[in-house]
């Protein structure tokens, strides 16, 4: 097989397209003058190829080509073939994190094209793929919620390429107009949020004691998630709608403790079932621990109790719980790769959820200081070991991004038929070397591709270093949220 070298990756001609897109965007951003891990974070988002939508620049591709090299051997597909671009995939809540990290950035211009391409997509004018309209809305105009994951071109069905609509991924569709709105004063894009919460809280809320909202109500998603409840808090909290803000806080609050798996008591459980609407028994078909809940409700401070933050972090960081460390096996003398599983029952750390545990560390050690106060030597222990660890995932994140140029999802080789046969391998033996990617644990994997929410998400921990104010993606804008009117629309 010819090889060719590669930022100092050996890699098979089959890859050859990974130098195209990995190491011409380094030669790129050096060229430039780039040398910051940010600079490096704006490269890759911008030069991500990007969804054809009616001859515009649509939303961003999930992955790029697969990371080669070492001795993993190059197995994995092209993640958008040549002439297959049917087979492409353009993840609605992966522009939307991109939007947020630009908005954050300081550079909302390369936010807008996202978020126009989301308004075209919400505000339909042609036929409806998924066939769902919510009218009455804050602007009066007609909308539709959107699919999961699209197409790089097409209409109807056939511009869809995951068809679920999920009430998270659209919650943070909310969350990107909602911070643009606040950094610009731009309140026709907060009317648009208002429409999309409004759009949600109607199609999924359930008024049981429970509270808390349906994950996929329009395919008979009947089940209720605490991260769909964490992400419809943030954007309520920003908006304003308390309503739906303590809806959303009751159920996360309600799913503390659920979990019937030994050992797993200190933490928030995941979902209920879904065997009916707003179905109120707990789910026990699958009792991992998600790491998105338990992280992502620091961040957005759904529930703060300093015993509860306390409960989880041991978990996290016990034996059977979320820290883990990764060999990158296409550098096998380098020092191990540290950070988080996706859940307990996964394997191999997944670099979105490790970025944002890292940002979630940071709000932990001031909750952790005040929880100990009385405790001056434990205060301080905790304090530092958490401080430690979130400095070896920020490491680790900025070894990733300067020896690939992206963050990938996983730095685990083995392809999907070797993660078919190593399925929960951390939870039931031992894992193959090159075990299929980093295991979710809850049916699915991330893989050696570039990753536009991994790399995202790392921008925005790696603006939280940097001493940027008000990064979080769940926290509320610094900035008051501009008054809309139904009148002006939503052509922003």
């Amino acid at each position: 097989m010819l090889a060719h070298t590669c930022s100092g990756i050996v890699v098979g001609s089959g890859c050859w397209a990974m130098c195209l897109s990995i190491c011409c965007i380094s030669l790129f951003a050096t060229a430039l003058g780039f040398g910051s891990d940010l600079d490096l974070v704006d490269s890759f988002l911008t030069l991500q190829p990007r969804q054809d939508l009616e001859g515009t620049d649509g939303l961003i591709r999930t992955f790029g080509p697969p990371l080669c090299g070492g001795e993993d051997p190059c197995d994995l597909p092209p993640s958008c073939p040549a002439g297959k671009e049917e087979l492409c995939r353009y993840d609605v809540y992966d522009s939307a994190v991109a939007a947020i990290y630009f908005v954050k950035r300081g550079r909302a211009e390369l936010a807008l094209p996202i978020l126009d391409t989301f308004t075209k997509l919400l505000y339909p004018t042609g036929p409806v793929p998924l066939g769902r309209l919510y009218t009455d809305l804050p602007s009066n105009r007609t909308l539709t919620l959107l699919a999961a994951s699209l197409r790089s071109h097409g209409h109807g069905s056939e511009s869809i390429a995951e068809q679920h609509v999920d009430t998270g991924n659209n919650a943070w569709v909310g969350m990107a107009f909602a911070h643009y709105a606040s950094a610009t004063g731009s309140a026709c894009h907060a009317l648009v949020a208002h429409d999309i919460l409004e759009a949600l809280r109607r199609s999924t809320s359930c008024n049981d004691a429970l509270r808390g909202f349906m994950g996929r109500p329009q395919s008979s998603g009947f089940y209720r998630s605490s991260e769909h409840a964490i992400d419809m808090y943030a954007l309520a909290r920003m908006l304003g709608e308390t309503e739906v803000q303590q809806s959303a806080r009751a159920f996360v609050k309600g799913m503390w403790g659920q979990n019937s798996n030994p050992g797993c008591s200190q933490t928030y459980h995941s979902s209920t079932s879904g065997a009916k609407r707003c179905d109120p028994s707990p789910r026990l078909d699958n009792t991992a621990v998600a790491a998105d809940v338990q992280i992502w409700g620091i961040l957005a401070q759904v529930d703060l109790d300093p015993a509860r933050v306390h409960g989880l972090l041991e978990f996290s960081f016990s034996p059977d719980g979320l820290w883990t460390q990764d060999e990158d096996l296409a550098y096998p003398n380098e020092d191990p790769l540290l950070g988080v599983r996706f859940s307990s029952f996964g394997n191999g750390a997944q670099w979105e959820i490790s970025a944002g545990f890292a940002m979630a560390l940071k709000e932990s050690g001031t909750v952790m200081s005040q929880f100990l106060s009385n405790q001056t030597a434990s205060q301080s222990a905790v304090v530092k070991m958490l401080e430690d660890r979130r400095q070896q995932v920020l490491s680790s994140l900025r070894i990733l991004l300067r020896r690939y140029r992206c963050i990938p999802g996983s730095v685990l080789g083995g392809n999907f038929s070797a993660w078919k046969q190593n399925r929960q391998c951390a939870k039931h033996g031992t894992c193959g070397r090159h075990p299929g990617g980093s295991d979710t644990g809850l049916g699915w994997a991330y893989f050696r591709y570039p990753h536009v929410a991994s790399t995202a998400w790392a921008g925005l921990l790696f603006l939280q270093e940097a001493g940027a104010p008000n990064v979080n993606p769940f926290a509320t804008p610094a900035n008051q949220m501009p008054i809309y009117s139904a009148a002006m629309g939503t052509r922003c």
